[in-house]
């Protein structure tokens, strides 16, 4: 186990060939770190210079483009097979962390990019489940109330205090 810079700089070195030569495969955990703009180049690297005999298994739950991906890498390393699925083994949840403990960041708490209800929009709206957990807008209300009060006995004004639910995700 072990960074994509490291495997790319064993991959460079001279002596890579005796490093490399009983490795059967690598796995690039969380591929789509490919399209990032810092550290892209490192994996495009690794997968252009990694020798033909050993596998190449690229794993990504959010990448796009994943057709041009595969012949990119069919292109460069082979034939290369696609496998997709939606199937998430821990599902994806929003909390909240608070004094009160952790809650769910959305009204339903299986909503959220990602979630298993996702993200609706009706008419260029969210859906009732698909806002910000109420609970925690009260709260956050509360909270800087209870700051505002203490500002005001120093001698600050007070300020209508209101929560964007917006703001906070």
């Amino acid at each position: 186990i072990m960074t994509t810079e490291v495997f790319r700089n064993i991959v460079y070195d001279t002596d890579s060939s005796s490093q490399l030569s009983n490795l059967f495969m690598v796995c690039f955990d969380e591929f789509h770190f490919m399209n990032d703009p810092d550290r892209g180049t490192v994996w495009e690297e690794s997968v252009i210079s990694c020798p033909p005999s050993v596998k190449i298994l690229a794993l990504s739950a959010t990448m796009g483009n994943v057709d041009e991906i595969k012949g990119w890498i069919s292109s460069i390393h082979g034939p290369t097979d696609l496998i997709l699925s939606n199937h998430r083994p821990v599902p994806l949840r929003y909390l909240f962390a608070m004094k009160q403990g952790l809650m769910p960041l959305f009204r339903d708490p299986n909503a959220g990019p990602g979630s298993i209800n996702g993200i609706n929009k009706a008419q260029g709206k969210l859906d009732a489940g698909s806002v910000i957990n109420p609970s925690i807008i009260k709260l956050e209300e509360q909270l800087l109330r209870k700051g505002q009060q203490r500002q005001t006995r120093s001698g600050r004004p007070l300020k209508d205090v209101k929560v964007n639910p917006n703001a906070m995700i």
